[in-house]
């Protein structure tokens, strides 16, 4: 029997040879020191107080995400953190909870962090814990 007649009987050379990536596949990563320091924030966008929970792989996007939500809506659910990351590693639909880029959250960010935002009183205590 030649081999290329039975090609289910391959040698074990060819079996071990890893196959080749797909073309503009991209390989995981862990998020940069930078990316990950994103965990935490709070900021404000289109009158909405936002908090990121998770910078994370995505392997459908293929890309470093930041998954994030809505301080007021999760508090007004009484959603705690751990629930809302349940949800997202589970992959279901949890309204307070979204997901975008590193650059697009980094952009909505910034205003916050120059000192232009302030988040609304009654979510302070909720997001800090504090007064």
């Amino acid at each position: 029997m030649r081999p290329q007649e039975h090609p289910e009987l391959n040698t074990p050379a060819e079996v071990a040879t890893p196959k080749a990536k797909a073309k503009g596949t991209k390989r995981p990563r862990c998020p940069a020191a930078a990316q990950a320091a994103l965990e935490g924030e709070v900021y404000e966008e289109d009158g909405v107080d936002w908090k990121v929970l998770a910078v994370v792989w995505d392997a459908d996007e293929e890309e470093v995400v930041v998954w994030y939500y809505d301080a007021e809506m999760a508090a007004d659910g009484d959603l705690s953190e751990d629930e809302m990351d349940l949800s997202r590693t589970e992959g279901l639909d949890l309204g307070p909870l979204e997901c975008s880029s590193v650059t697009e959250v980094k952009g909505w960010i910034r205003p916050a962090r120059s000192g232009l935002w302030k988040p609304k009183s009654h979510l302070r205590r909720a997001m800090w814990g504090c007064n």
